[in-house]
């Protein structure tokens, strides 16, 4: 059962596919606020959507609005993105009645087999001079790891010229993988207080770990699997230097939504922006690929306050 679409009252719907059956795709703007408020209702999160519409009553949900005009219909908008739709109430209950109904036949049919074993996939090609899976590392002495990665910091801190970048890239690829290599994203004792740099490398390793299993990310990442540290869409940087939000999410949803907003708006490149729209503003997500091949959100900027793209306090290039 993969269907790619549905059509109520007129309207064709994409479906994107998730571990716990179809919902509607978030990745179309002028339908994104009735994929978010199905979706939300089919994974739990507003189980009273019928009965609530089905009564007239406003629906306001975490920044997510179905708010019931004077003809009737229902008006849909929410504050993280730009686009609002009107529907009659017949029609949203009607997409949540085939929604749940592509649910329970997917609950009914077993997945068929693969026809033959799947081939592993081809590796990214990475630069050759600083390829970083070569072979598999070795655990390191802490102190040796301490120096490497206050050096790295110190290192970003300088003008972003060309060479520079490159540099640092290098030199973090190396020494994420030399971290994981000796453990230091698993949990375990403390690191003695003379190795600063390390503690809140274990501290930003252990809170993206927490976060990978969140239900939180399986809600706006419905495609999503856990995975280890180095080589995930979230950047340890992003923990150990905090950036930040809007006050209708939670730090855990704004994450998961720029989350989404990475992995499916086609980031390319070994770092650089993505133009986030959230309610009226534009907030600008900066991505990097920390393991050479994985864009990883890293940072984001505010909005500036006369509305620009381009003015921010925020130095990027200090992560």
């Amino acid at each position: 059962m993969n269907e790619t679409s549905v059509t109520v009252a007129g309207l064709s719907l994409p479906l994107m596919q998730s571990p716990r059956g179809p919902l509607l795709s978030i990745n179309h703007p002028e339908i994104e606020p009735l994929a978010w408020l199905i979706n939300l209702a089919l994974d739990g999160g507003l189980k009273d959507l019928r009965a609530r519409m089905q009564s007239g009553q406003d629906v306001h949900y975490k920044g997510l609005h179905a708010a019931r005009q004077s003809s009737g219909e229902y008006r849909l908008w929410g504050d993280f993105f730009g686009t609002s739709m009107t529907l009659p109430p017949e029609s949203v209950l009607d997409t949540l009645a085939r929604l749940d109904a592509l649910h329970e036949a997917s609950r009914r049919t077993p997945p068929s087999p693969p026809a033959q074993e799947p081939a592993e996939p081809p590796r990214p090609a990475l630069d050759p001079a600083v390829e970083p899976t070569a072979a598999p590392r070795a655990p390191q002495p802490l102190e040796e790891l301490e120096a490497r990665a206050a050096e790295l910091d110190r290192l970003t801190r300088r003008d972003r010229t060309l060479e520079n970048v490159v540099e640092e890239s290098a030199k973090r690829r190396f020494l994420l993988l030399d971290l994981e290599a000796t453990g230091i994203f698993e949990p375990g004792p403390d690191l003695p207080e003379a190795l600063p740099t390390l503690r809140s490398y274990r501290a930003a390793g252990l809170q993206v770990a927490q976060y990978l299993v969140s239900d939180v990310r399986r809600r706006f990442n419905p495609d999503c699997s856990p995975g280890p540290v180095v080589g995930s869409p979230v950047s340890v940087d992003w923990f150990r230097f905090p950036s930040p939000g809007p006050s209708h999410l939670t730090a855990e949803e704004w994450l998961a939504f720029l989350e989404n907003i990475l992995v499916n708006g086609g980031a390319s490149g070994g770092q650089g922006e993505v133009f986030v729209h959230v309610g009226p503003a534009w907030w600008t997500l900066w991505f990097r690929c920390d393991d050479g091949v994985h864009p990883t959100v890293v940072a984001i900027k505010p909005p500036s306050t006369d509305g620009s793209l381009g003015a921010s306090q925020v130095n990027f290039g200090s992560r």
